[in-house]
């Protein structure tokens, strides 16, 4: 299941538009294996409740798809936080 989220600019412009949702493993069982969580507002934290039931590994992109680098913690097996140097939009894809 996903969803398309429109990332936008600071004056409000589409710079990307992005899947946001699971991937489910093929021929069914089991739950998802991987979440995409779109950060459409900057921020210096970033909260994801991904529900995977597992500490994911992340990679997170900025709005111009360069790789940025947070300090992630997992407070449970389904939600983590990410917090970075300044403030930040884009997509974290855990798997």
């Amino acid at each position: 299941m996903s969803d398309k989220v429109e990332i936008l600019d600071s004056g409000g412009r589409v710079v990307d538009v992005v899947e946001a949702g699971y991937t489910m493993p093929g021929g069914g069982g089991g739950g998802p294996v991987s979440y995409t969580h779109v950060q459409t507002v900057p921020a210096a934290v970033w909260t994801i409740n991904h529900q995977l039931g597992y500490r994911p590994a992340i990679t997170v992109l900025d709005v111009d798809g360069d790789p940025v680098d947070g300090t992630p913690a997992y407070p449970s097996l389904n939600s983590m936080t990410i917090t970075f140097a300044a403030t930040v939009a884009g997509v974290a894809h855990l798997s």
